[in-house]
């Protein structure tokens, strides 16, 4: 038996989920507790002190102690810049404390699992703020993993010809941008990272044996900080 410990603070959601898995049998899992407090406020400043809390309240749900933890799992983004810092540091520290392992989960391979398995094309949208999109392609020969991308450039890739199901989470308004140019029922874009959502991702790696490094493991920002345009900005003026 294998527990693993996956937390997400990429977005305005936490995420905290404990669960296992059977050695002998990789396709059986179980979740034993999870937690997801979310908000519309930022809680890219509630992230920190919250987490720990959270993490703790799985734990004692399930009956499990961090010393019994296998394997820690982080998600990395992209999406808030504060809050992925956060949920990953916490993990590393964790991790790298109790010397256990690590895994990191991007964004794109958790909104990834909302599309259904046997579509072969799918491309995540994750909202990455003034008009743009995070995405991610997989199938048709396409690759574009952390490309930032708006709208307008989507629609100009995608067409109806082009068998493709689109998900993220990317907002209504934007959407219904690219909406018209896909087949019925293959466009799913209205999400959110839930906690069962993350646990299968951190399954997928493991499974995988596609551990990540716990010191050098960092989150996946594809756009720099606005505080960091800011700064370049002010030195251009």
């Amino acid at each position: 038996m294998t527990y693993i410990l996956c937390v997400d603070t990429s977005s305005t959601v936490s995420c905290v989920a404990l669960g296992s898995i059977q050695q002998e049998d990789e396709s059986r899992y179980d979740i034993l507790s999870i937690k997801l407090i979310s908000s519309t406020e930022s809680k890219e400043r509630s992230h920190g002190p919250g987490l720990l809390g959270l993490i703790s309240t799985v734990c004692e749900v399930a009956g499990i102690s961090l010393n019994e933890i296998d394997v820690f799992a982080s998600g990395v983004g992209p999406g808030t810049f504060t809050g992925i810092r956060i949920g990953l540091t916490t993990i590393k520290t964790l991790a790298w404390t109790l010397k256990k392992p690590i895994i990191t989960v991007s964004a794109f391979d958790i909104f990834r699992l909302t599309a259904p398995a046997s579509h072969p094309n799918k491309v995540v949208l994750i909202d990455a703020r003034r008009r743009d999109f995070y995405t991610d392609w997989e199938g048709d020969g396409k690759s574009g993993t952390g490309t930032l991308i708006t709208p307008e450039e989507i629609c100009s890739q995608v067409t109806a010809c082009e068998d493709w199901f689109l998900t993220g989470n990317a907002p209504a308004e934007q959407a219904a941008t690219i909406a018209p140019l896909l087949v019925e029922g293959r466009f799913s874009t209205q999400n959110e990272i839930t906690p069962e959502l993350l646990f299968k991702a951190c399954i997928n790696k493991l499974i995988a044996s596609d551990f990540a490094d716990t010191v050098t493991s960092q989150p996946l920002y594809i756009r720099p900080p606005d505080a960091e345009i800011s700064v370049k900005m002010r030195k251009i003026e």
